[in-house]
């Protein structure tokens, strides 16, 4: 048996923590994953107790209710599911687990960014989705419907204008955003959101600060950047960007995810 994956031990602690994630977390997702519900009874209650009607236009309610689940979940799950690792008890417990530390960090990488997104966004498209079948004078279509709006299509260019491949940000911005706080989960013992926020604003000044360095140091005027985007069309546009983006992306998901295993790797109590 091979000390770093067995595909029938993985299977059983990838049970196991799934089924720990679930108890951890399980009714907190399923309040988020309402909000829209949620959000839409509390903007027509108010409508109706102070306007005397009921509200037609309630966009901005489930546009933040979505995003207020989102982010709410990257920031606290982590914590509920993972963050007692740090404790003595708790992590002694899981280092004393018949598994290898690489299939206690696979398992973790599938809850994080496969099996946790999938039941959330399930779940926030289906109360869309209830929504606006059961009230659709106020509420609207439902956000799969809406004119425009396409997860699933590529960013290409066309004859007037060019589509937005959203699945794929929207992934990738989970992706890594949900193992940096992972990450500060498992490293920190105590305050464990905060002070993975306070290193994310530290990290992002530090970057600025590089940049602008860089960029404010280059002297170049309009004609200078005209000679160099001379012969850009948009193809080559569109292309830069998702060169830099996915770049970006992918850098910082195994910078994360390299520095979770050596962190699993290094858990001693």
């Amino acid at each position: 048996m091979s000390n770093t994956f067995n595909i029938n031990r993985f299977g059983k602690y990838f049970k196991y923590d799934l089924f720990n994630a679930r108890n951890q977390f399980g009714l907190s997702l399923l309040i988020l994953g309402c909000l829209p519900i949620i959000a839409f009874v509390f903007t027509e209650l108010f409508s109706v107790l102070f306007l005397k009607e009921w509200a037609g236009n309630v966009v901005p309610a489930r546009v933040l209710a979505i995003i207020a689940a989102v982010l709410v979940t990257i920031i606290t799950f982590p914590a509920k599911a993972y963050g007692k690792l740090t404790e003595k008890k708790a992590g002694s417990n899981w280092i004393l687990l018949p598994a290898s530390v690489f299939e206690k960090w696979l398992s973790m990488m599938i809850i994080n960014m496969i099996v946790l997104p999938a039941c959330l966004f399930g779940l926030l498209l289906l109360s869309d989705t209830l929504l606006a079948l059961c009230f659709p004078a106020q509420y609207g279509n439902h956000l799969l419907s809406t004119e425009g709006f396409n997860m699933f299509k590529m960013m290409e260019p066309g004859d007037d204008n060019f589509s937005f491949n959203l699945s794929g940000v929207v992934f990738f911005d989970w992706c890594s955003n949900i193992l940096i706080f992972t990450l500060g989960a498992i490293f920190f013992k105590k305050s464990k959101a905060g002070k993975t926020i306070l290193c994310l604003f530290l990290f992002g000044c530090i970057v600025g600060s590089i940049f602008a360095a860089i960029f404010g140091t280059a002297e170049l005027d309009n004609d200078d950047l005209a000679r160099i985007f001379r012969n850009w069309t948009i193809n080559d546009a569109v292309r830069a960007i998702n060169i830099f983006v996915n770049s970006w992306y992918l850098i910082m998901m195994g910078l994360v995810s390299a520095a979770l295993y050596f962190r699993m790797k290094t858990i001693k109590h």
